[in-house]
């Protein structure tokens, strides 16, 4: 009840958890429940556009907690290499262009961001990373950066639990290459913004990214196909 009646002033914003459990304890039509967690959604992308300090590290260890708990990661990037996959050079140059992390957090989420990367040595988890191959030309580190993060995906691209793909600029289309999303356990999907990230839940934009994120496996190259790319580049 008291976290019921936060709700109701404003003074919380309810987890995911919280809210279907409200919404089946009123038994709301599906319409009204989608409505709502469109709301919780845009809440949560409100609260991580406040750039005062902490508000990007909260948001960083949201993400790192999803990939613990998840048997299997999907992420597509278009943008930037998948952040499991970033040396800490690499992570350090990039926090520094992402615009949901002040300038004061940079140094800390690069400071914690190789003890995150331990999920990828767990037996029983799958992780699959497909970038496209403007990812890799897109440097936001000096060429001693690239280099080394290079380096770590030929390693990734051959590890054992990691799927390592790259879309090349020659492969066909298809589907446009609009966002960079992470699907958890395909049963969320987490899209990232310019103000942070959207969680979906709901199974029909779900269901979208997974049919989306599989045909764009069809396009892209693996292992030794891969790791030719990376060179190539």
């Amino acid at each position: 009840s008291s976290a019921v009646s936060k709700v109701e002033h404003g003074k919380m914003v309810p987890s995911r958890d919280v809210l279907a459990r409200i919404v089946t304890a009123l038994n709301l039509p599906a319409e009204e429940q989608e409505s709502l967690f469109d709301l919780l959604g845009q809440a949560a992308a409100d609260a991580a556009s406040n750039r005062g300090y902490g508000k990007g590290l909260t948001l960083l260890n949201q993400i790192a907690d999803r990939e613990r708990v998840c048997s299997a990661v999907s992420t597509f990037s278009n943008s930037i290499i998948p952040r499991l996959l970033q040396t800490a050079e690499y992570a350090r140059d990039a926090n520094r262009l992402t615009p949901w992390l002040s300038e004061r957090e940079v140094g800390k989420a690069a400071m914690t961001h190789t003890e995150r990367q331990s999920v990828l040595f767990e037996d029983g988890r799958e992780f699959t990373f497909l970038i496209t191959e403007g990812v890799l030309r897109t440097w936001p580190g000096e060429l001693t950066v690239m280099a080394a993060q290079f380096d770590r995906l030929r390693q990734m691209a051959v590890h054992p639990g990691v799927r390592v793909g790259i879309l090349p600029w020659t492969s066909a289309m298809r589907g446009l290459p609009m966002v960079t999303f992470t699907l958890y356990d395909d049963r969320e999907v987490a899209v990232e913004m310019f103000t942070g990230e959207l969680l979906m839940a709901q199974p029909d934009k779900v269901s979208t990214h997974v049919a989306q994120f599989r045909r764009f496996e069809e396009s892209a190259v693996y292992g030794e196909e891969a790791i030719a790319l990376i060179n190539r580049v």
